[in-house]
């Protein structure tokens, strides 16, 4: 054994306690480091993870200053467990001596020394007993003690690494947190500046839902995500931020404008995010103003909110405002047809905007949807648009008006008034109304006159007008029309009046009238027949009833009700019977004032109404009233012998006054017969003169259609004469009945010409209308011709009936007579022109030889009507005057061949001669027949020959008119004036041949025979002129003038009539001085009545004759009775 052994052993004891000193302080560090993590990851996050956080650091302070403690406690250790510093220990664990192992440690050291052998023997000594020591025993306090330490030491850091495996399972990141911290304070206590927080997400989000946001929060392990809705409290929320430092998070439900930050937990914070509730565009506030047209009168109407449906007048302006939640960024208007309408869709009309609000305003001009364009681009989709704005645009409508009186088209009465009614009604209200009237006749038109109706609407929307047209004032004529229509105002300051149609008062002509007097005259005649039928039948009735009263004296009740009610029955009966009376004796007196205010009189049908009116005035005096009363009252009282009575008296009376009726029947079947034949004859007349026209007319399509009306009206007319003839044979108006029959024949043969000139005219192939052909002319004529025979013819049945026709026959036959011989005394003059020095000119001798001829054709027309109105012309006076036609037909004929170069032979004339001398000697023999017939009155044949010319010279005037209405000039203006001016001169000559042997005609025939004459000439050589038109207006009214004149002479009732003496011859008493005194009331003056219309004058004639035929007051009248 060596001698360090034992100290080797003292060292390697001092080293293993050296090593438990440091394993203890080993251990006891990380049982301290444990703790201090521990202790760390129980604190809050704040302490442990947050910036500027010195917790950490004063955890690890306090750790690395146990640290420090340990390696000093370790180090102080380390020094203590040194041999040397142990020496006394393992003295005494050696057995040693205090001091020895000191020593031999110091003598070690001392070996140079003196002494170094004992030193060494100590050393030896000493070393031997250490290493005779147990190891363990050396240091046997010390050793043991550093043990126990590290076995605790390990045991707490067992227990620590324990614990912070259980924290770690359990609570993993607050203790890899703490660790983390605690091993690098300085991050928390002293960090880096950290990125700034970042914030993004949509600028909107669906109204409702939350909006998503990222956080860009890098160096943050948490962050607030917080939000503001507008007027609301901030809303926070914790977010965890990722180690990538990047977060997500959701704002609450966005409901408006929010604004969206983010903080961490050192008080930093991002920027706003301005999050808006995304929603569809939506009109917020939507306000319209209906301006009413200021003429309404209506006040503005305002809608908010939903707009119902709109009705505007024509001229509303809509003006529309509103708001949207969101900016708009454009607008419009867009019209869209409604419901049944059609139309090109128009420009919209664009919004005036600003910002989220917009204006409009317009005036709608069509019924319609205006539908909605409204933009935003921040709109949610679609936007949610208002309905349709609906207007039915209603038109201002003008006025209605309704004639309710009288009919459209009627007769204007003989007192030229007609009350109307009419009906205005207007949707906004009448202001004024009109009538405007004017007056048509003889192709001219007088100036219009315009009346305000009375009462002023003043606003009404309805109202009915009372208007009296009063014309009595003006001068009418027969054909006249007078026209008028009404005119309304409403409120509309732009509009002119709303005109009602042309509505016509017609001026009855002479066929009208005619016409009218036959349907009067016929209805009473049968209204009369069923009264006489009826008193018939009541005086049966009465008379059985009186039988039944009185029937065996049977008192049954059964048998008394019957009776009772059989009476009563013949009351009922017998009260109609009087009211139809009564009816009768009103439509007399009515057609006796239509008579008097007529201007077409008829002094037969006069009297005979006279007479009627008298003697159903007598039968309404019988005392039929009384004696209906008496049976009333008798029926009322239940008198059984007063019924009896009564209806015995009644059976008796209604037999007398049916004979009484039945004896008027006569004279209205004669007044009813013979309005017929005048009414069948006027229209007949006016069927000729409507042919002649129309055979004037030079354009075929006229033409055409002109036939066409005329055979509807001749086929009535022959269904007219068949009835006349057949009720005219029933009567035992043979005569008559015979004239009919052959009025009916020549209107069967004008309606054949008419088929002729129909089918002559039928359209050509190509379409075009063409010119009217010479056959069809010619076939036209004849028709004509055929119709004015049937209209003598017509004529001579009234002369048949009324006794009448043997004067006008006389007269007629002697002026074709005189015709006749003045015709051959020309043709002898034209015989002696063609030789010798009498000879003239081929063309001028052609030019008289047609004169006669058209002179001839004038006689046999007259001759023709004469002879078919009184059958007085035998067969050879027809055959001279056909033969003479034929023969100069003939010449005239082959003079045209010849071209007018020779003239004929005096054989030639003088047969034409002697044909025309011979017609004139059958004239005469007839005239003398006829003159034999007797005399009868030649007034109403005067009347009606001047009204019937007046009726011609009223269409010629017509056609004259007609040729100087303004616009092109038809074809064939040539023709129609030559044929004007011929109808003219035929005026002439017929008004030459009329007779006033008395003197009765107001104006002489003579002097308007000369002025129609001269029309003629002048419109034969100058043509018709404006003054020409008018001297044939004032022909006209003359006429007629002198046709009332005679129709009144013959109604005088003051005129005298001679009887037979039969008292003895007298001294002649001497002459009243009244008589020889003139006149009382001398008539105006010529130079007065002058500047009147020819139609007051006879009425002031007649006037002033009236008033000088009554007598002074308070004398005798001495006119004879």
């Amino acid at each position: 054994m060596s001698d360090g052994f034992g100290f080797e052993r003292l060292a390697a004891a001092c080293a293993a306690a050296r090593a438990r000193a440091a394993g203890t302080a080993a251990a006891s560090a990380i049982a301290l480091g444990g703790a201090l993590v521990l202790v760390l990851s129980l604190l809050p996050v704040s302490a442990r993870e947050g910036r500027g956080s010195l917790v950490p650091l004063a955890l690890a302070l306090i750790l690395w200053a146990g640290l420090a403690g340990l390696a000093w406690i370790a180090r102080r250790v380390w020094r203590v467990l040194h041999p040397h510093a142990v020496a006394e220990e393992a003295d005494a664990a050696a057995g040693l001596g205090v001091g020895d192992v000191r020593s031999a440690i110091e003598l070690e050291r001392a070996e140079s020394v003196a002494g170094a052998g004992l030193a060494a023997l100590h050393r030896a000594r000493v070393s031997e007993a250490l290493g005779e020591a147990a190891s363990a025993g050396l240091l046997p306090v010390t050793g043991p003690g550093w043990k126990r330490r590290i076995r605790r030491s390990g045991v707490a850091v067992a227990l620590m690494l324990l614990a912070i495996s259980v924290a770690a399972l359990l609570r993993p990141q607050p203790t890899f947190s703490a660790a983390a911290a605690l091993g690098a304070p300085w991050r928390t206590a002293f960090p880096a500046p950290l990125p700034p927080l970042g914030l993004t997400g949509p600028p909107g989000v669906p109204r409702g839902d939350a909006a998503a946001v990222s956080i860009s929060a890098t160096g943050r392990e948490r962050v607030h995500l917080a939000w503001r809705a507008a007027g609301r409290v901030p809303e926070r929320t914790l977010l965890e931020v990722s180690a990538a430092g990047s977060s997500q998070g959701r704002t609450g439900p966005v409901i408006s404008p929010t604004a969206v930050w983010v903080e961490d937990g050192e008080g930093f914070t991002s920027d706003t995010l301005r999050v808006r509730p995304l929603e569809p565009l939506l009109v917020q506030d939507l306000q319209l103003t209906v301006e009413f047209p200021a003429y309404l009168g209506r006040g503005s109407e305002r809608y908010r909110g939903r707009i119902p449906p709109l009705v505007a007048p024509e001229g509303t302006r809509l003006r529309l405002s509103g708001e949207t939640n969101l900016p708009l960024d454009g607008g419009a208007l867009a019209w869209q047809p409604g419901d049944g309408e059609t139309g090109e869709a128009t420009a919209p009309i664009p919004l005036e905007i600003a910002g989220s609000q917009f204006a409009v305003a317009w005036i709608p001009e069509r019924t319609g949807a205006w539908e909605w364009e409204l933009r935003a681009e921040s709109s949610l989709g679609a936007p949610i648009l208002p309905d349709p704005i609906r207007v039915l645009v209603v038109p201002d409508v003008q006025p209605r008006i309704q004639l309710l009186y009288p009919a459209p088209d009627t007769t204007l009465g003989y007192q030229r008034v007609m009350p109307v009614i009419v009906d205005v009604e207007d949707d906004i209200g009448l202001r004024r109304a009109f009538v405007r009237s004017w007056r048509s006749g003889l192709g001219s038109e007088n100036a219009e006159r315009r009346e305000a109706l009375s009462p002023d609407p003043a606003g009404a929307e309805r109202a009915v007008f009372r208007h009296l047209l009063d014309r009595s004032a003006e001068s009418f004529l027969p054909g006249d029309t007078l026209f008028y229509r009404f005119e309304a105002f409403d409120g509309h300051p732009a509009r002119g009046p709303a005109l009602s149609d042309v509505f016509l008062l017609r001026v009855p002509t002479f066929t009208d009238i005619r016409d009218r007097r036959a349907e009067q005259t016929e209805a009473l005649s049968e209204d009369a027949q069923a009264l006489e039928e009826r008193l018939e039948a009541l005086a049966e009735a009465a008379a059985d009833a009186a039988r039944q009263t009185d029937a065996d004296g049977d008192d049954s009740e059964d048998v008394r009700f019957e009776a009772t009610e059989e009476a009563r029955s013949v009351l009922d009966d017998g009260q109609r019977a009087e009211e139809e009376l009564a009816g009768i004796e009103e439509q007399i007196e009515a057609l006796q004032e239509e008579l008097e205010a007529s201007p077409l009189s008829d002094p037969a049908l006069q009297e005979q109404l006279e007479r009627l009116a008298e003697r159903y005035r007598e039968l309404t005096e019988s005392g039929l009233e009384e004696q209906i009363e008496a049976l009333a009252q008798a029926l009322r009282e239940l008198d059984p012998e007063a019924v009896r009575e009564a209806l015995e008296q009644l059976s008796e009376d209604y037999e007398n006054l049916r004979e009484q009726v039945d004896q008027t029947l006569g004279m209205l079947e004669q007044a009813a017969l013979e309005q017929a034949m005048k009414s069948a004859q006027a229209s007949a007349d006016e069927l000729a003169r409507e042919q002649r026209e129309v055979a004037g007319t030079e354009d075929a399509e006229v033409f055409r259609e002109g036939q066409d009306s005329l055979v509807e009206q001749a086929e009535a007319l022959a269904d007219r004469l068949a009835e006349l003839e057949a009720e005219l044979a029933a009567a035992d108006r043979e005569a008559a009945a015979d004239s009919a029959r052959a009025a009916g024949e020549r209107t069967q043969e004008a309606l054949g010409k008419m088929a002729d000139a129909q089918g002559g005219a039928e359209p050509a192939p190509s379409g075009e209308p063409g010119d009217v052909g010479e056959t069809e002319r010619r076939a036209a004529e004849e028709a004509a011709e055929a119709l004015e025979q049937a209209a003598g013819a017509l004529g001579s049945a009234q002369r048949e009936m009324s006794g009448e026709q043997g004067e006008a026959a006389v007269e007629s036959l002697a002026r074709a007579r005189g015709e006749a011989l003045a015709l051959a005394e020309e043709e002898g003059r034209l015989s002696d022109a063609t030789r010798g020095e009498n000879a003239t000119d081929p063309a001028s001798w052609r030019a008289r030889q047609g004169a006669v001829r058209q002179g001839l054709e004038n006689l046999v027309e007259r001759l023709s009507e004469a002879g078919n109105e009184a059958a007085m012309l035998d067969q050879r006076t027809g055959a001279a005057a056909g033969e003479a036609a034929e023969r100069m037909d003939q010449l005239l004929d082959r003079l045209a061949g010849d071209a007018a170069r020779r003239l004929p032979s005096r054989a030639e004339v003088e047969g034409i001669q002697e044909s025309l001398n011979s017609l004139a000697r059958h004239l005469l023999a007839s005239e003398e027949a006829a003159r034999a017939a007797g005399q009868q009155s030649a007034g109403q044949d005067a009347a009606d020959q001047m009204n019937q010319l007046a009726q011609q010279q009223q269409a010629v005037t017509q056609e004259t008119s007609s040729l100087l209405m303004p616009g092109p000039r038809p074809s064939g203006e040539e023709r129609r004036r030559e044929e004007i001016a011929r109808r003219q001169e035929e005026v002439a000559e017929e008004l030459g041949e009329m007779e006033d042997p008395e003197g009765n005609l107001l104006g002489r025939p003579e002097e308007m025979s000369e002025e129609a004459a001269e029309l003629a000439r002048q419109i034969e050589l100058e043509g018709p002129t404006q003054e020409t038109l008018e001297r044939q207006r004032q022909l006209f009214r003359r006429m007629l003038d002198a046709g009332r004149s005679l129709e009144d002479e013959d109604l005088d009732p003051n005129e005298r009539e001679s009887r037979e003496a039969t008292a003895p011859p007298g001294i002649p008493p001497p002459i009243d001085p009244e008589l020889l005194r003139g006149r009382r009331y001398p008539a105006p003056s010529e130079a007065v009545l002058r500047e009147l219309p020819l139609f007051y004058r006879s009425l002031i004639f007649e006037y002033f004759d009236r008033l000088n035929r009554v007598p002074p007051a308070g004398s005798a009248d001495r006119r004879e009775p």
